[in-house]
């Protein structure tokens, strides 16, 4: 299933500048049912920041088989231009804390996972998050997640960007 998860980029420079008055109107545009992309915002330094188009693909969810408290979400993430992934987001009515984490494989072969600061997204090249290697780790999960639920995620990317989709929960990785 190659399914394109509906995605909003939301430049933080561009909703500090809607604040401060006008019409009301925007000036980022509907470019299809799945992206939604802004223009090219001029900062107060005088530097021009673009805004990246990201798109996320396959995103899931699954419940850890080992601590039925925690889940994990997985996604790939492509975009246009060199940024990163600083942090991940969920409804605190879903997990208490939710981290972005890489699974290691210890000396003896056992696994464990870590917390990441930051997830390079070099331009135009999939960055993966899949079981086995980077996730966003949901602890603290306030009810098991459900199989056929649907959970939405927030990721802030280093530029400024927010990323939104929705990741459906599934019973195992399929």
């Amino acid at each position: 299933m190659n399914k394109l998860s509906r995605i909003w980029l939301i430049p933080v420079a561009a909703l500090a500048l809607s604040s401060c008055g006008g019409d009301g109107s925007s000036s980022d545009e509907m470019i299809n049912d799945e992206t939604m992309t802004g223009d090219t915002v001029l900062l107060d330094d005088g530097l021009e920041d673009a805004v990246a188009n990201v798109t996320a693909e396959d995103a899931w969810a699954r419940t850890n088989p080992m601590s039925p408290d925690s889940g994990s979400i997985y996604v790939i993430l492509t975009s246009d231009i060199d940024d990163a992934v600083l942090y991940a987001d969920v409804d605190f009515s879903i997990a208490m804390s939710p981290e972005v984490h890489e699974t290691l494989t210890a000396a003896d072969g056992s696994m464990t996972s870590q917390t990441v600061e930051s997830v390079p997204l070099p331009a135009g090249q999939p960055v993966a998050f899949e079981p086995g290697g980077l996730h966003i780790m949901l602890m603290g999960l306030v009810e098991p997640l459900v199989a056929g639920s649907v959970v939405s995620v927030t990721m802030t990317l280093e530029y400024g960007n927010l990323v939104t989709f929705d990741a459906e929960v599934r019973e195992d990785a399929e």
